[in-house]
C-alpha cells in the first residue's frame, strides 16, 4: 500500500510539472519501448490513477491535461516524445464493418466515428470498386468480401476522419488500406474529403518522427497500402515499413500458439526488422464472431501475446488489431504495452 501511495505520489507531480511548462507541455523523453521495457511497472495509467484511494486529483490533471492542446498526445503526456512507431495503437480490424449501419457479419458493433470517439487510433480498411445501385455509376466504396453485405462511400467515411481530426488537434492516426481500387480513385476521395493535408509523408529510411513533431506539424496521418503504395509519396506500402503476423486463426489455441511453424507471433507479411509492426488478434472460423473477441480480447491475452511477439521481434507491436474492439479490454491492454 505504501509503494502505491508514493508511486501515486510521484505520478502527480510528474502530471503538475508538465501542465506547468510552458506551451509545449514539454515532457521528458519517454523510454523506448523496445524489449527490455515490454513489462513496465512503475508507471500508472488513468485508470490506475483514478482507481488509486483518495488520488482523483491526479486523474482530474490528466482529464486537463488531455483537453489542453500540445500537452497530451493521444491521450497521454509521456506519449509525445516517443517516434510513431514506438507507440502501440488500438486497432480495429475491417474498421468499417459494423452492426449499427447494417453491416452483415460485421466485424465490430460500431461505427467509425465511434470508434474514434472511443479510442481507437489504428484501422485496417478495404477499398472498392462497386457500381452504386442507387444510379447504376461504379463508385469508389468501402466494403468487406461483398459489397452486398455492408458498404459506405469512401468519400462519405475518409470525411468522418477529417472532423475528427479537426476537433481534436493532439490526436495522430495509422490506416492500413487494402487498396482493391485504382489509386487515383483513393486520393481524389482524400482530397474531397478534405482528409489529404493531414496525411504524412515518410522518407524511406527515415527515422519516423515523433508524436509531439507530427503534431506540430499537422501531418497527423499515416496512409499505408497493403499493394501498390505511392506514387504519391504520401502513399506509403505497407509491407516496406512493416511485417504482421498470420491473420487466419480459428480457434483461441491457434491464437496463443507459441512455438513451431504454428506460432502465431510469426512473421507472415513484410520486411522483417522494419519498423512498423502490426499484430493481428482476431479469430473466426469463417465469420466474426462476439463470443470469440470475448475471448481473445481479455487484457491478459492480448498483453501476454503482445510480450511474447516482442521477445520474437525485439519490439511492441505498433498496432493490435481486433474485432469487436469494444469486448474485453483492448485499451487497457493497451495503455499496459505502453508504459502508462
Amino acid at each position: 500500500m505504501k509503494k502505491r501511495r508514493f508511486l501515486a505520489v510521484i505520478a502527480r507531480c510528474l502530471v503538475c510539472c508538465l501542465l506547468l511548462a510552458s506551451a509545449g507541455c514539454s515532457s521528458p523523453a519517454a523510454s523506448d519501448p523496445k524489449l527490455t521495457d515490454v513489462a513496465p511497472d512503475a508507471a500508472l495509467s488513468d485508470v490506475a490513477l483514478a482507481e488509486t484511494a483518495g488520488d482523483t486529483a491526479s486523474a482530474d490533471t490528466l482529464a486537463t491535461c488531455q483537453a489542453t492542446p500540445g500537452c497530451a498526445c493521444n491521450g497521454h503526456p509521456a506519449l509525445c516524445d516517443r517516434r510513431l512507431d514506438e507507440v502501440v495503437f488500438p486497432s480495429a480490424h475491417n474498421a468499417m464493418s459494423n452492426a449499427d449501419e447494417g453491416w452483415l457479419f460485421a466485424n465490430h458493433n460500431y461505427g467509425l466515428t465511434r470508434q474514434l470517439n472511443d479510442g481507437v487510433r489504428g484501422f485496417l480498411l478495404d477499398t472498392h470498386s462497386w457500381e452504386n445501385p442507387e444510379d447504376k455509376s461504379t463508385t469508389a466504396w468501402l466494403c468487406h468480401s461483398s459489397c452486398q453485405l455492408g458498404s459506405i462511400r469512401l468519400v462519405d467515411a475518409l470525411t468522418k476522419f477529417t472532423t475528427f481530426l479537426d476537433a481534436h488537434p493532439d490526436e495522430v492516426l495509422i490506416f492500413i488500406v487494402q487498396d482493391d481500387l485504382p489509386t487515383a480513385e483513393f486520393v481524389a476521395a482524400m482530397t474531397t474529403s478534405g482528409l489529404l493535408p493531414y496525411a504524412m509523408t515518410q522518407p524511406k529510411g527515415a527515422k519516423f518522427p515523433t508524436l509531439r513533431a507530427l503534431i506540430a506539424s499537422g501531418k497527423r496521418l499515416l496512409v499505408t497500402t497493403e499493394q501498390t503504395g505511392g506514387p504519391p509519396a504520401w502513399i506509403h506500402r505497407f509491407n516496406d515499413l512493416g511485417f504482421d503476423t498470420p491473420y487466419t486463426f480459428k480457434t483461441m489455441a491457434a491464437l496463443r500458439t507459441a512455438e513451431g511453424p504454428e506460432d502465431s507471433c510469426r512473421k507472415y507479411r513484410g520486411t522483417a526488422g522494419a519498423p512498423l509492426f502490426l499484430m493481428n488478434h482476431w479469430v473466426a472460423q469463417v465469420l466474426p464472431a462476439a463470443k470469440w473477441s470475448e475471448q481473445a480480447n481479455v487484457r491478459t491475452v492480448l498483453v501476454d501475446r503482445a510480450k511474447r511477439c516482442a521477445k520474437l521481434h525485439g519490439r511492441l507491436p505498433t498496432l493490435v488489431a481486433v474485432d469487436h474492439y469494444d469486448l474485453g479490454d483492448l485499451f487497457g491492454a493497451v495503455r499496459e504495452l505502453n508504459g502508462l
